[in-house]
C-alpha cells in the first residue's frame, strides 16, 4: 500500500507523507538531504478515536533514511534528483 504524498509548496523540495499502520495515522513533512536521507520537519499523529492530528515536536528535526518513514517510497521518485 503506497502512502499519499503531497508537495509542500511550488518552490520547496519538501514533501508530506501520510501513512496508516495499525490504525495510527502519521503525517510527516520531509525535507530531502541527499543519499536517501530526510529530515523530519514536522511530525503529526492521529490515534484511533482521535478527531485531529497532534503535533509531536520531539520527533521533529531527526535525520533518518527515507525507508524508515516510508518503506514503499523511492527517494528519487519522491524528490527527483535533489540535491
Amino acid at each position: 500500500m503506497s502512502s499519499p504524498v503531497f508537495q509542500d509548496d511550488l518552490f520547496s523540495p519538501a514533501r508530506w507523507i501520510e501513512r496508516t499502520v495499525q490504525g495510527v495515522t502519521v503525517r510527516v513533512r520531509l525535507e530531502p538531504l541527499g543519499d536517501g536521507r530526510v529530515r523530519l520537519v514536522r511530525y503529526e499523529r492521529k490515534r484511533p478515536g482521535e478527531r485531529a492530528f497532534t503535533r509531536r515536536a520531539d520527533e521533529e528535526g531527526r535525520v533518518v533514511p527515507l525507508q524508515a518513514v516510508a518503506p514503499e517510497a523511492d527517494y528519487e521518485d519522491l524528490f527527483g534528483a535533489f540535491p
